[in-house]
């Protein structure tokens, strides 16, 4: 919450666009490499992630990003629920 009254202020107007939208729509943000991991159930995010989906699966993926504005790091965590592969081609 403090990020958005300093570097990432915009962030905190965001209403109903995508993040990654105003993420990726200023050429001063950087961002670094993605991470990702295989969530288990001793995983708090995982914990977190059983409250939308109704059967609980073995794991979930989930990745790190990490996006830099003058200076201010903001870190983006996204956890991918199963109904993601309904997407898929």
């Amino acid at each position: 919450l403090d990020a958005r009254r300093g570097a990432w202020r915009m962030l905190a107007n965001l209403g109903a666009r995508p993040l990654g939208a105003a993420l990726f729509a200023d050429p001063r943000i950087e961002r670094f490499p993605l991470r990702f991991r295989w969530l288990n159930s001793r995983h708090e995010l995982y914990d977190g992630a059983l409250k939308l989906i109704e059967h609980a699966p073995a794991g979930l993926w989930a990745r790190r990003s990490l996006f830099e504005l003058r200076g201010s790091r903001l870190l983006v965590t996204e956890v991918f629920l199963p109904a993601i592969l309904a997407l898929a081609p």
